[in-house]
């Protein structure tokens, strides 16, 4: 029976595992260009940043994102915020903000966002 212990901890703690946004998109070097396409309460709104000190805090907000694998899609909801991000003209993940969730989709799985926070542009 105590065998079992350290194999049900690890099973638990693979659970609860955070997966770290670097190891899922990482900025490249140069990164010339970031375009932010926002969706929302019946807008959209198109922000563009070409200035290294205007795409560094976008960079900072994406890799400070705490993130949780999710197995199955979350339904479709009215209300929602969504932010699709495309770098040096490709387009690499959109954030999706429910209020009190938010999603990350990036190279075609969902990572539900731990600490939700919109992108640092003016939405």
């Amino acid at each position: 029976a105590l065998a079992l212990i350290p194999v049900l901890a690890l099973s638990l703690g693979a659970c609860t595992k955070q997966t770290e946004p670097q190891s899922l998109y990482g900025f490249p070097e140069p990164t010339t260009e970031i375009h932010v396409t926002y969706h929302g309460s019946g807008a959209v709104a198109t922000y563009s940043f070409t200035e290294h000190d205007d795409m560094l805090p976008i960079m900072q907000w994406y890799y400070g994102l705490k993130l949780k694998n999710v197995a199955v899609e979350p339904a479709a909801v009215d209300g929602n915020e969504s932010f699709e991000i495309m770098v040096n003209g490709s387009n690499v993940f959109a954030y999706d903000n429910r209020g009190s969730k938010a999603y990350l989709y990036v190279n075609d799985l969902i990572y539900e966002v731990k600490n939700p926070s919109n992108p640092p542009v003016d939405s």
